[in-house]
């Protein structure tokens, strides 16, 4: 094969000083291509990314001082048009006063895959100085894949830091709602009611406040695949929005009457931890149920089923709303065909605080659920239920709204407690992959939490009462882009207790280092964001990191002596999002690049 040898002295960003060597790079024929273009980048730190250089189909290209380290190539075959017809691409070590030799080939079909680069450099890093990377994939739907990445940081000569990795691997599972295995099924069901045009069907009289207090009524528990008979525990006068029942076992009911009176008051008009009711405060600030006519049974209450833990799908269940229920029993098998929330009533014991936040958090679903869905029973085609990431942080917001919040004067709420605290020790999963961990709950808290401290409660209003569903909903009802507000949201988990960080990166009175007197806890201490740390960059080799969707990575730099900080990040595919967060001195922000 004949050769014409093309040498090209590169300007890279290091100079040619320091150690170096030659890259060669020649290519199978390939029917169709009149050239070749070679793009080359770094796997390190500080280096070019060099684009768009090419060579004849019966040539080779040389690059001459090409600094000592690992890099990447990508060569194109085109036609005469410069359209790529076939690519190649693969990872070269160049080696000083060595020439490397690629040869390109086979070629695989069609255009390569893109490849992001960003460079981030602080002129200084001290002894008392940290900077953290942080960078999201953001996945333009809910895929699951995850995206591979590397981070070069400094001179790969140096080889002087350590790499601190932080591992955690939550089983704790406590719901405050359906699982989301069983969650997704139900919304399945009903969307495929919908799709059939049965939504709407509706033919049943009042039936649950007609019920004298005393009468039974029996209730399919989706949970335990359990039908439970449960006894009306209040006269109807006694309540204004609510119907309460309870499970009968061995001839008694799992709640006394005074214990079902108490929770009335508290939902209907005079919650001991809030202001008003919970009925109205949800109402407030998330919408309503299905209340036009009186929903799917006809009533004006909401139905409150109160079971047993065995019954209700064991004692880790606080409560849960089913979709199913909005839909007629000819549509939905087992629909017990009603505004119904189910609880544990083994949780309403002492002050009733865990049971009164349950009964706020479930109730917050059904509102959502035909705010979205539902919508007065008309059921339209195309609505779509929300992300439950999102639908789980309203829940939790309006937990808080109602009272039960981490700092409640009788003890701190639990379950957001440790919601927080998990998010805070395993922050790098995907955002919108819920699967009922407790670190789950905690990542949809705290983004609401930021959306309705930093916008107030009126941006939290517009998104929750809105038909629109999901990231567009969300940029739709708030005007934010909801990348943008995701990116900041990212820098606050990080910057919210620094000094001097910029007010739009702040929680109101929320410190993710603050103590808390919560219950069943005592005095207990939020961790901060746990990331991964390089101590006394920079490192001998790159890092190989992993971009979930939506999942934010964390890497920390300290410990520096003074020297510039050369970061390197590459991804394929797609282009990430990325910021670094300089902190001078350590606890006192200076500045985001």
């Amino acid at each position: 094969m004949k050769r014409l040898l093309v040498a090209l002295c590169l300007l890279w960003l290091v100079g040619c000083t320091e150690s170096s060597g030659n890259l060669e790079v020649t290519s199978d024929s390939v029917a169709g291509a009149s050239l070749f273009r070679v793009d080359v980048w770094a796997q390190e730190p500080g280096r070019d990314l060099v684009e768009g250089q090419t060579f004849s189909s019966d040539a080779s290209m040389t690059f001459s001082d090409v600094p000592s380290g690992r890099w990447s190539v990508l060569v194109q075959a085109q036609d005469s048009a410069g359209t790529t017809l076939s690519h190649f691409r693969a990872d070269v070590d160049i080696s000083a006063d060595r020439t490397t030799t690629l040869h390109a080939g086979p070629f695989r079909p069609g255009l390569p895959d893109s490849v992001s680069q960003t460079g981030f450099t602080v002129d200084s890093l001290g002894a008392n100085d940290a900077a953290t990377l942080v960078a999201f994939f953001p996945a333009p739907n809910n895929t699951d894949a995850s995206i591979p990445g590397t981070l070069g940081v400094g001179d790969a000569s140096a080889n002087r830091g350590q790499l601190t990795r932080v591992g955690y691997d939550e089983t704790t599972v406590a719901h405050r709602c359906l699982p989301a295995d069983l969650m997704a099924s139900e919304m399945m069901a009903c969307n495929q009611a919908i799709a059939r045009g049965q939504a709407n069907l509706r033919s049943l009289p009042q039936r649950f406040e007609e019920l004298a207090q005393g009468d039974t009524q029996d209730f399919f528990v989706v949970t335990s695949g359990q039908t439970v008979t449960c006894q009306k525990m209040l006269a109807e006068a006694s309540t204004v929005h609510c119907v309460i029942f309870a499970e009968v076992v061995n001839g008694t009911p799992v709640l006394t009457a005074t214990t079902a009176q108490s929770i009335a008051d508290a939902f209907d008009s005079n919650n001991p931890f809030g202001t008003g009711g919970i009925y109205d405060r949800v109402h407030q600030v998330f919408g309503s149920e299905w209340s036009d006519s009186g929903g799917r049974d006809g009533d004006d209450k909401i139905i409150l089923v109160y079971l047993s833990s065995s019954s209700i799908g064991g004692s880790g269940l606080f409560g849960f709303f089913r979709p199913s229920d909005e839909l007629a029993a000819t549509s939905v098998s087992n629909s017990n065909e009603g505004e119904i929330l189910y609880l544990n009533a083994d949780k309403a014991t002492g002050d009733l605080f865990d049971a009164l936040a349950t009964l706020a958090h479930e109730f917050q679903h059904m509102c959502h659920y035909n705010q979205k869905v539902a919508q007065n029973g008309t059921f339209p085609s195309g609505a779509v239920a929300d992300e439950f990431t999102f639908d789980e942080g309203l829940s939790v917001l309006s937990e808080q709204l109602n009272g039960f919040t981490l700092e409640a004067a009788s003890g701190g709420n639990n379950f957001m407690f440790r919601a927080v605290q998990q998010f805070l020790a395993d922050p790098d999963q995907p955002f919108f992959t819920f699967a009922s961990r407790l670190r789950d709950y905690g990542a949809g808290y705290l983004l609401i939490r930021y959306l309705h401290d930093r916008e107030g409660v009126a941006a939290v209003t517009a998104f929750a009462t809105s038909t629109q569903s999901g990231r567009a909903g969300f940029t739709a009802t708030t005007g934010i882009d909801f990348q943008e507000f995701f990116t900041d949201w990212c820098q606050t988990n990080l910057v919210n207790d620094l000094t001097g960080a910029p007010t739009a990166l702040h929680y109101d009175s929320l410190s993710l280092t603050g103590s808390f007197t919560i219950r069943d806890l005592g005095n207990s201490t939020l961790p901060g964001l746990t990331i991964d740390t390089v101590k006394n960059p920079p490192l001998d080799e790159a890092l190989s990191l992993s971009f979930g969707p939506w999942a934010p990575t964390y890497v920390r730099f300290e410990g520096g002596d003074g020297s510039s900080l050369n970061l390197q990040l590459t991804a394929s595919t797609v282009e990430l999002v990325s910021n670094l967060v300089v902190e001078s001195p350590v606890g006192t922000y200076s500045s985001t690049q």
